[in-house]
């Protein structure tokens, strides 16, 4: 993390030894989309299905040269696995619910007019836990504890795209694809019962965030 806020700042102070820095700030939030396709059964059917959660949190821009910047933010974003399936007869859903901290930084270009940003680059999550929920088959709520299996650090490839409408508020879509492995190990056991899951781990996040931004210059 030193060397990487060293090689921030000296990135910074390269680009603007002849101007002014130009920063803004701001805070975020919105609902995130995602999807562990990896997550393949072995044992039983089932079918999945997209997972919505909540994210949120706050961002930082600086201008590095003419219509060229550098964005970062640190976002709390629940992520998941949802499917539909079938357990000795029984029809019903898994829920796997996981929280992250993420980090991108990311290079941005401005175009049309200065209200549409594009970024890209690499963005680490952190896991801050997680947990399956589902019902047997008399309906009684069920979990396990899936934390000891997750990958505690996560490294994802982000593309982001920011509109304004105003100085000031704006949205944003965000896209990010997983480049290392959600789960521990080659292959991933854990639950026991209905929550049992086993598969072999070729497992990675897939996410899309949609939410509204407010800037301050």
């Amino acid at each position: 993390m030193k060397r990487l806020t060293a090689v921030l700042l000296g990135i910074l102070l390269f680009c603007n030894s002849g101007k002014a820095l130009e920063t803004a700030w701001g805070f975020k939030a919105g609902i995130a989309g995602s999807w562990i396709p990896g997550m393949v059964m072995q044992d039983f059917t089932s079918t999945p299905l997209p997972c919505v959660g909540p994210y949120g949190g706050a961002f930082f821009e600086a201008e590095l040269a003419d219509n060229f910047l550098l964005f970062t933010e640190l976002c709390y974003c629940g992520r998941g696995h949802m499917d539909r399936y079938e357990y000795f007869g029984y029809v019903s859903h898994y829920f796997l619910r996981l929280s992250y901290l993420e980090l991108p930084v990311m290079a941005g270009f401005r175009m049309l007019d200065d209200r549409l940003t594009l970024y890209l680059g690499p963005e680490l999550g952190v896991c801050l836990g997680g947990n399956a929920v589902s019902k047997d088959n008399q309906g009684k709520k069920i979990s396990a504890n899936a934390r000891d299996v997750l990958n505690p650090v996560t490294l994802n490839l982000a593309l982001l795209g920011n509109y304004m409408f105003s100085d000031n508020f704006g949205i944003d879509v965000k896209f990010d694809f997983g480049l290392t492995r959600t789960f521990k190990g080659d292959k991933v056991i854990f639950g026991e019962g209905a929550m049992r899951r086993e598969f072999v781990n070729r497992t990675h996040n897939i996410g899309v965030q949609i939410g509204v931004c407010y800037k301050f210059d």
